[in-house]
């Protein structure tokens, strides 16, 4: 039920938000809703934060310094990237005629479109910066703390729950197993500035696309599957 509500509170507030912002600027680049959503969001999560933080102390949101093996995350990213852009080629692929499949990818690239260098700074600062900080905390911070279940059924809700949020079929599927990855690596490692590093690279690359990167993402695959068996490992020991 909680997963509900806060999907239900997020959703009506973007398009809230949005509203009130074209209301306000008129008629421009999706990419100033987005910022102006996100930079808000970010605000009230924060309060949120710090009032829940109160009754858990600690223990609510877990964050700790980046370790030495930090470098791990960032080939987890890279290797996340690689099997999101396969993934996503697979289903355009097989559904290229599929007009729903068509009218995502044309929203998908109105939201990100820019018309000058200044517009192109923000798109990266909005997909790279703010969506990683604000989503990591809202589904792997506030969600995993909020849901009283066992860590796997914590892992499963808010990738579910992450996926759903994208309100889209194609976004929807990467995300789910995207979620999936960054929940196990909270729940091992612990800290949430770790999963916002994977969140960052993985979306750095989305930004970024070039064939020697995405050689290195495909790569990477097979070493981001052995650093994740050893996170289990190593909190087991």
């Amino acid at each position: 039920m909680i997963a509900v509500i806060f999907l239900i509170v997020n959703i009506l507030y973007d398009i809230g938000v949005g509203i009130l912002s074209g209301l306000i600027l008129g008629e421009v680049q999706p990419i100033y809703y987005l910022v102006i959503t996100q930079v808000s969001k970010l605000i009230f999560v924060g309060i949120f934060v710090k009032i829940r933080s109160k009754k858990y102390r600690d223990d609510y949101i877990k964050i700790g310094s980046l370790k030495k093996d930090s470098y791990k995350l960032v080939i987890i990213g890279l290797g996340l990237a690689g099997f999101g852009n396969l993934l996503v080629s697979a289903i355009m692929k097989i559904f290229e005629d599929n007009a729903y499949v068509n009218n995502v990818i044309e929203t998908l690239n109105q939201a990100l479109s820019f018309s000058n260098n200044y517009e192109y700074a923000l798109m990266i600062f909005s997909v790279v910066i703010l969506a990683p900080i604000l989503e990591e905390y809202l589904f792997r911070g506030i969600l995993f703390a909020e849901i009283k279940k066992s860590p796997k059924a914590k892992i499963i809700i808010t990738a579910l729950t992450f996926a759903i949020y994208h309100l889209n079929l194609i976004q929807g599927l990467n995300t789910l197993f995207i979620g999936l990855v960054l929940g196990y690596i909270y729940y091992y490692r612990r800290n949430i500035k770790e999963v916002i590093l994977v969140h960052m690279v993985n979306n750095l690359v989305a930004v970024f696309p070039n064939e020697v990167l995405g050689l290195a993402c495909i790569i990477a695959i097979g070493f981001a599957i052995k650093f994740l068996i050893d996170f289990r490992k190593d909190l087991r020991n």
